[in-house]
């Protein structure tokens, strides 16, 4: 038996092995979004018997209210803050950390273990360092004798976007675990040859590493952009939306009507809009991020 037929046959098994947990998995996943597509149209209850055909009316009280789009303007706009920061501070921590420096695993493993906590407690911890009396930063800041009364970092509009967008800043792990791993896949000659031509650090970062990392940044604007809607519990916890609803976003828009039972059908109309959303962006990233001919233009470049 040859290598090509041994992987072959290691193929099949692999899809017979995975094919329960895709088909149940499938299953669920198909029910929910069509359970969640059809009760748009309804007006009901969480008992889910005392349910009244409405139509579009739903979707048509749903467009009508603002606070909806305010929160899918300000889940585009952590998502921005998500993506940015990951192939930016994310790419640079990673660089930085492949040099093999002294404690390098160590500082990879601190700055790792936010992005694996769960997002509650991490958004439990901030909710408590950014307390206005007597939180850990203002104590720190009040420390060092700054005055610390108008620092209200949860319960003013703008310090309270701040302080949302610092949680997805700091959980810039994973980001550096996809660039980690392509970064040892770059040849030490590459480097070296640059260096021998003369190129400069900031030549080689920006002109050389950047580029050779493309894939890690394409999985990373897609992960980043799909995670930034399920950060329900950190905005949650640490803001509950507001003040305000300055910091609304999709979830806690959702969450709130969830709440009020006559108000399923809304929550599911709600839901279906979001679904479709994320969707989109999704896809149009990926046929642009994944075009062939975009790629071929970025190697002739």
């Amino acid at each position: 038996m040859n290598k090509h037929q041994i992987r072959k046959g290691n193929g099949k098994e692999a899809c017979i092995f995975l094919l329960p947990l895709a088909l149940v998995v499938g299953f669920f996943l198909l029910y929910s979004i069509l359970f969640i597509l059809k009760n748009g149209f309804y007006k009901m209850d969480l008992s889910f018997t005392n349910t009244v055909f409405i139509g579009l009316d739903n979707y048509r009280t749903l467009f009508a209210d603002s606070l909806f789009f305010k929160s899918i303007a300000n889940n585009l706009l952590f998502s921005l803050v998500v993506v940015i920061s990951g192939i930016t501070i994310g790419f640079l921590f990673a660089t930085f950390l492949s040099l093999n420096i002294r404690f390098s695993k160590l500082m990879f493993s601190i700055l790792f273990i936010p992005a694996i906590l769960p997002r509650a407690l991490v958004a439990t911890v901030f909710r408590q360092m950014l307390e206005h009396r007597a939180g850990t930063l203002n104590s720190i800041l009040a420390f060092f004798g700054m005055n610390t009364d108008k620092l209200m970092w949860l319960t003013n509009p703008n310090l309270a976007y701040i302080s949302v967008m610092s949680i997805f800043v700091y959980m810039i792990g994973i980001p550096m675990l996809y660039y980690n791993a392509d970064l040892n896949s770059i040849s030490p000659s590459i480097l070296e040859s640059a260096s021998i031509d003369g190129a400069g650090v900031w030549t080689m970062l920006v002109k050389i590493i950047y580029p050779l990392v493309a894939n890690s940044h394409k999985t990373i604007i897609i992960s980043s952009l799909l995670a930034s809607f399920r950060m329900f519990e950190a905005v949650f916890l640490l803001t509950n939306g507001g003040p305000g609803f300055a910091t609304e976003i999709t979830g806690t828009y959702i969450y709130r009507f969830t709440r009020q039972s006559s108000q399923i059908g809304f929550v599911c109309a709600a839901a279906t809009v979001v679904l479709v959303i994320a969707l989109t962006l999704s896809l149009i990233q990926t046929s642009i991020l994944y075009n062939p001919s975009t790629s071929k233009k970025g190697q002739k470049a």
